[in-house]
């Protein structure tokens, strides 16, 4: 409970149903290394040269290609830890999904039931 008592905090353990939501959300999850050498023969490479940070300091991810997430082709995409295979975002993304749709009440009106998640 917060100190305004207005506000709530708990935390919500979704690992089993990331799966199914993220295949009804269409989510794209890598599927293979991107093997298609970069080509940086880029006319006026200059104009683009001040843009582009230095690697050690980017540190750029790894390249794939995606697809749409599907439970029933789980071995078909790159899954190194069924934890971290959903960035934390993409979580974010399906649990909202899923509380938006979740009814509840409240305790002056109780037979009017709800769905969502109240802003304020």
């Amino acid at each position: 409970e917060s100190d305004d008592g207005k506000t709530f905090f708990l935390k919500i353990h979704a690992r089993e149903v990331l799966a199914t939501h993220a295949h009804l959300l269409k989510i794209k999850a890598p599927f293979k290394a991107n093997d298609i050498p970069d080509n940086r023969d880029t006319p006026m490479e200059w104009l683009f040269k001040p843009l582009r940070l230095p690697s050690d300091i980017m540190h750029p991810e790894p390249d794939y290609f995606t697809s749409h997430f599907d439970k029933g082709k789980i071995d078909f995409f790159l899954l190194d830890d069924k934890e971290t295979f959903f960035s934390p975002s993409k979580r974010n993304r399906i649990v909202y999904y899923i509380l938006a749709r979740c009814p509840y009440f409240t305790e002056d009106c109780k037979a009017k039931d709800k769905t969502g998640i109240s802003g304020y």
